[in-house]
């Protein structure tokens, strides 16, 4: 599945970054991240294509949670947690993502 250009969740959109400039932005130490205040989500254009996938589902949890956490914010363990479980069952179905 293509990842979109914005996504939407509840009732915000998100931006979704995924190109040399975002990779410059992201520096060296992350793959991704989440910005609530810009409503934005980066994602590193030159991972492969099933750690891009894991990235994307990363920060669409840390999206889920700013919206419909109620407050209650996952810490970044279970986000990683949450993560790996999704990832693994959609690929098991055969869903993954891709530029």
């Amino acid at each position: 599945m293509k990842i979109p250009d914005s996504l939407r969740v509840g009732g915000v959109y998100y931006r979704i970054l995924c190109n040399k400039d975002s990779d410059f932005e992201l520096g060296h130490d992350l793959d991704g991240d989440f910005n609530e205040d810009k409503a934005r989500i980066r994602l590193r254009s030159t991972v492969l294509p099933a750690r891009l996938s894991e990235i994307f589902i990363h920060e669409i949890i840390h999206a889920v949670d700013c919206v419909y956490g109620a407050g209650q914010e996952l810490t970044e363990n279970q986000t990683i947690g949450l993560t790996h479980g999704l990832y693994q069952v959609l690929s098991d179905m055969g869903i993954g993502f891709t530029l």
